[in-house]
This record gives C-alpha cells, sequence and structure tokens, in this order.
C-alpha cells in the first residue's frame, strides 16, 4: 500500500513540474513588456509561434523572441535594450497615395488625403 502512495505522490510531483515548465496565453497577455534600461515597450496583446516551434510575445505590430526575455513577473523585461535589438523596432511604413487617396500601409484600405487614421484598422498616419 505504501507503494502506491509514493507512486500517487510521485507522479503528483511530476505533474506539478511540468505546469512549472509551460506558461498559459494568458500568463503574458495584457503584461507589461520593458527593456534593459527600463523603457517601457508596449504591453503584451499575444503570443505566436514560428513554423520552427519559437515562440514569442507580440507586442503591437513587434515581435520578441523569448531568447530576449530576461524576467516574466508582474511585468516583463528584456535582457538589452531596444533600441540595439532591431528586431524590435518596428519598421517606417510608407504611406502610398493612390488617386488621390492615402492606401494604409497595415490594412491597404483606401482612406481621404486628410485622414490622420486608417478608418478600417486606425493605423495612424505620420
Amino acid at each position: 500500500m505504501l507503494s502506491i502512495v509514493q507512486n500517487v505522490d510521485r507522479s503528483k510531483l511530476e505533474l506539478r513540474s511540468l505546469a512549472e515548465k509551460y506558461h498559459k496565453r494568458e500568463e503574458f497577455v495584457g503584461k507589461d513588456v520593458y527593456d534593459a534600461k527600463a523603457k517601457k515597450i508596449g504591453s503584451v496583446s499575444d503570443v505566436g509561434y514560428s513554423k520552427e516551434g519559437k515562440t514569442a510575445l507580440i507586442v503591437g505590430d513587434t515581435t520578441i523572441p523569448f531568447e530576449k526575455i530576461l524576467e516574466i513577473g508582474d511585468i516583463i523585461t528584456l535582457k538589452v535594450e531596444q533600441n540595439i535589438m532591431p528586431e524590435l523596432s518596428t519598421p517606417k511604413r510608407v504611406v502610398e497615395l493612390v488617386d488621390g487617396k492615402k492606401i494604409c500601409p497595415k490594412c491597404n484600405r483606401k482612406n481621404e488625403k486628410r485622414a490622420k487614421f486608417c478608418i478600417k484598422c486606425g493605423y495612424k498616419f505620420a
């Protein structure tokens, strides 16, 4: 009888250790992300993964690979400054004018030339 109890206890420990290795999406979404110099980058909107099986946090239009994360707690801190991590900087998008209309670089919607934001996705025109 003692060996059955020991086996049950051991399996509970194994399950508990597995739970400590994996995080749920809900644990990340909404948390603020800061670089190594305490500069806020944004808030996590989702968790993504690549075809190769690598995972990353989605912060706005930016993806942050998990290898770049230093700590996960009430906030998420990165190992380095944002400006020295090229994959963290969002490339500037060029707004094209076609037939007198602004074409949103994010969703390709035609907008009025004087528009400050895209009427479909909310992209802010410079």
